[in-house]
């Protein structure tokens, strides 16, 4: 989690390094429920949007969440149209793979490796 954090700042900085864009940049995190979880009081995406309001550029950069708890890659792929595509984000941050690993470990029902790819 550590990385994330370090990971999602890296992202704001980079984003804010090209100035005051003209329009917003709109940054979607698709994921499973850990990004779910991300929107929540204290989540990732909260604290990262928090980052991006206190270097006063809130009108710049807008930040959306679209994770749903115990999705796999699979349910991403089923996903992508109507919770990416139409959207029409500039960023998409794509943080799955938990699902994938633990439900073929303890059930069976997870994803093969080379299906993941």
């Amino acid at each position: 989690m550590k990385h994330l954090s370090k990971g999602m700042l890296l992202l704001a900085l980079i984003c804010l390094s090209f100035g005051v864009p003209p329009k917003k940049i709109k940054v979607l995190f698709f994921g499973d429920s850990i990004t779910q979880a991300g929107v929540q009081p204290n989540g990732y995406i909260v604290k990262l949007d928090s980052i991006i309001k206190q270097s006063h550029l809130p009108d710049s950069i807008e930040l959306t969440g679209a994770g749903i708890g115990g999705n796999k890659v699979y349910d991403l792929y089923l996903r992508m149209e109507e919770d990416v595509l139409k959207k029409n984000p500039d960023v998409v941050v794509i943080y799955v793979g938990i699902n994938d690993v633990w439900h073929k470990a303890t059930s069976g029902t997870g994803t093969d490796p080379d299906k993941y790819e």
